[in-house]
């Protein structure tokens, strides 16, 4: 390995600043503001390009260049764990006014999935009683897999994913096996072998990424389609009042799945309470901030700090990633934290 100067010049400038006072945070903060605004100006003036959101595209390049390892050093393990790190970290500061304490993970096969199964192992690791539905994760799917059964397709980072496994289950996480969940059930049954969506304080959705695109196949259409009606009887049970019984919410990993990355919310879409976004928001953020947001409001938190200073130099012509960098710098308490909390959806955009 060489070890020039230049190649030490280059290691010097990828490093961060130190953590500024709170007055360079503020005024950072009133910055972040004002570029904002600025945007929304463009916005109306017809440039429709926010600089502050990843489309699909650029969220996909910024992940090839994380796992660079020449240029970023990161791997795709080392990703998941600090993303499954920040959503479980979310989940248990949000738990001492929520008063949870059993949720399920919904887990779709790619990456997203990986980061809800991370995020399970740590919340069982703090006495959380988790369950996850993944149907490549069932008894029945592994031994297929390992039969070589007919028709079996290949599972893009399988040895990834069963490491995942493995710890989950050391850690007490239940794999639901395949139709366990019950997807019709309208009331809770307090049924810990045939459980449904209302069994749970907290439902989150790790289903899709940024990469999913059209319609959603089985099994996850019926799951997306029972998240919905579980959150529409929520929402009558909460019209009969404070003594109503505790109903599950729901957090989404990145993005809402169901959600078309660049264009917002589809007719598939989950409506979460919470939502996590990794490295950046994505566009799908935005247009929800701009469309019905009083409908369905939505907390809003950044995970992951992924970004270095030279992940924002290697992107600045096409996103503003300083900008979500300082976000976590806007507390006192934040510059500990594996996540930055955001306020709502809509607090740092107005409709154009």
């Amino acid at each position: 390995m060489d070890d020039d100067d230049d190649d030490d010049d280059d290691d010097d400038d990828a490093l961060l600043p130190s953590p500024p006072p709170r007055a360079v945070r503020s005024a950072e903060r009133r910055k972040r503001e004002e570029a904002h605004r600025l945007d929304r100006e463009k916005r109306k003036e017809g440039d429709s390009v926010p600089r502050y959101y990843l489309d699909a595209q650029t969220a996909s390049d910024i992940d090839v260049a994380l796992m660079d390892r020449e240029k970023h050093g990161w791997s795709i393990d080392q990703l998941m764990e600090l993303a499954g790190l920040s959503v479980a970290d979310v989940i248990c500061d949000e738990k001492t006014t929520q008063e949870w304490s059993r949720a399920i993970i919904l887990c779709g096969p790619g990456n997203n999935g990986g980061d809800g199964l991370v995020a399970a192992k740590h919340l069982a690791q703090r006495t959380w009683s988790i369950d996850v539905w993944h149907p490549k994760l069932t008894d029945k799917a592994i031994q297929s897999r390992k039969n070589g059964s007919e028709g079996e397709k290949p599972w893009k980072n399988e040895e990834l994913f069963m490491g995942l496994y493995y710890s989950c289950k050391a850690a007490g996480v239940r794999f639901l096996q395949e139709d366990q969940l019950d997807l019709v059930g309208t009331h809770a049954t307090e049924n810990f072998e045939r459980p449904n969506l209302l069994d749970y304080e907290l439902i989150v959705d790790a289903m899709f990424g940024f990469s999913f695109q059209g319609a959603p196949r089985e099994p996850y259409k019926q799951l997306l389609k029972a998240v919905t009606k579980t959150q529409e009887i929520v929402s009558e049970m909460s019209r009969d009042g404070p003594e109503a019984p505790v109903s599950p919410k729901v957090l989404s990993v990145d993005i809402p799945s169901g959600d078309d990355v660049n264009e917002g919310p589809t007719k598939y879409s989950i409506h979460p309470d919470f939502l996590v976004s990794l490295t950046a928001p994505k566009l799908c953020v935005l247009r929800r901030a701009e469309g019905d947001r009083r409908k369905h409001p939505c907390r809003h938190f950044l995970g992951g700090r992924f970004i270095s200073k030279k992940l924002i130099d290697e992107f600045a012509d096409r996103i503003d990633l300083e900008h979500w960098y300082y976000a976590y710098l806007s507390d006192e308490d934040k510059n500990v934290k594996q996540y930055a909390d955001l306020g709502f959806i809509d607090d740092d955009v107005e409709s154009s």
